[in-house]
């Protein structure tokens, strides 16, 4: 893994990323990666930890320019992409009721949920209410199905999938990163992947191999998803373009952004995090946990849907979603050391993913 790592490393033929102080950047971590005894998303010159890179340099000046460009999830970021309207918002607290009553609440469909909003001094539109209303039914359908529990089996949940090397035969693909997505957003007209969606069952024994705890080939996607565009945009979009990924093992959610730094360095950052209550009280005590994860999703779905509008003008491509698994990424280097050398076979339900990522 090494000397391909030195091979990918002396390819490049972009100016490296030169620090105040003077000091190269990428002389500092070529032989910090060529000292790792695992494989890292490093590998393929993504940062995922600024202090990691931080720790690297000496001189102030440098531990500060890191900072500003790496720190708080990189420069010219946007957190309002994230946030909902106080509208929005409030239509979704509507729901923060006991499992009974929001049982009702799906009877009545959205527009009656809104007739009984009277606090609302906004209704948001239509298309936003009958999206977060159909999400909702899902969720609580999952719950109701496992006598309001967190359903522990992948079968039973729409968070596990088809492990994704099942298909393959040779044993040396077996070895290297999978190559397929449990979900993507992607362009109906070109070959383009602008979000990669992961998923892993809840069970993590001595056999459960499809538990993640790491980013690796997530990152590795999402990174390749990045050249694919960039190849093929009208101008440079280095410092515009971001592939979103989603993460979903153990019954927690967590949010990614891959944007470009400097030179060969990418940053992938982790935008938010939430978990699944594993029980849902009766008396809706933990409702807004649940609706907190339908709030970030939503939001997850908002940014993609800004970035597909801008790869769309640069592109001409148009983005949708494909629920069946069919990313692919580069899977000839690096190879995993992550994934056993006989992949198991897992559950022959094929992975759904929640209505709200549905563009």
């Amino acid at each position: 893994m090494q000397h391909e790592y030195e091979q990918i490393f002396d390819k490049f033929k972009g100016e490296p990323w030169t620090l105040p102080s003077g000091q190269k950047l990428d002389d500092l971590v070529r032989p910090f990666v060529l000292s790792l005894t695992a494989e890292s998303v490093m590998h393929s010159c993504i940062i995922d930890n600024v202090d990691t890179v931080v720790e690297l340099v000496q001189e102030k000046v440098d531990k500060d320019e890191l900072l500003r460009v790496l720190g708080d999830g990189g420069e010219g970021d946007d957190e309002r992409a994230w946030l909902l309207t106080e509208a929005e918002q409030a239509f979704i607290n509507l729901y923060d009721k006991s499992p009974t009553e929001v049982n009702r609440l799906i009877s009545i469909g959205y527009t009656g949920v809104l007739a009984e909003g009277k606090n609302l001094t906004e209704a948001p539109d239509a298309a936003f209410c009958d999206e977060v209303h159909r999400l909702i039914d899902r969720l609580r359908s999952i719950y109701k199905r496992n006598q309001y529990q967190l359903p522990e089996k992948q079968s039973e949940a729409w968070y596990g999938g088809r492990r994704k090397n099942d298909q393959q035969t040779s044993p040396l693909v077996k070895q290297q990163c999978g190559r397929k997505a449990d979900g993507i957003v992607k362009s109906a007209t070109k070959a383009y992947e602008l979000a990669i969606m992961e998923a892993a069952k809840i069970e993590n024994g001595p056999q459960g191999t499809k538990a993640m705890t790491d980013t690796i080939k997530l990152g590795k996607m999402m990174k390749d998803c990045f050249d694919l565009i960039r190849r093929n945009s009208r101008t440079d979009v280095r410092h515009g373009l971001a592939i979103y990924g989603m993460r979903i093992s153990a019954g927690t959610i967590a949010f990614y952004r891959l944007r470009h730094c400097h030179g060969r360095f990418f940053q992938l950052v982790c935008e938010g995090s939430v978990a699944f209550p594993a029980v849902w009280q009766t008396d809706g005590a933990n409702t807004s946990e649940i609706l907190t994860v339908i709030t970030l999703l939503l939001g997850f779905q908002r940014q993609i849907r800004a970035m597909a509008r801008m790869v769309s003008d640069l592109t001409s491509a148009k983005f949708k979603l494909l629920k069946a698994p069919s990313g692919k990424a580069n899977d000839k280097w690096p190879p995993t050391l992550t994934t056993p050398n006989s992949s198991p076979r897992m559950s022959p339900h094929p992975a759904t993913l929640p209505p709200a990522l549905t563009l």
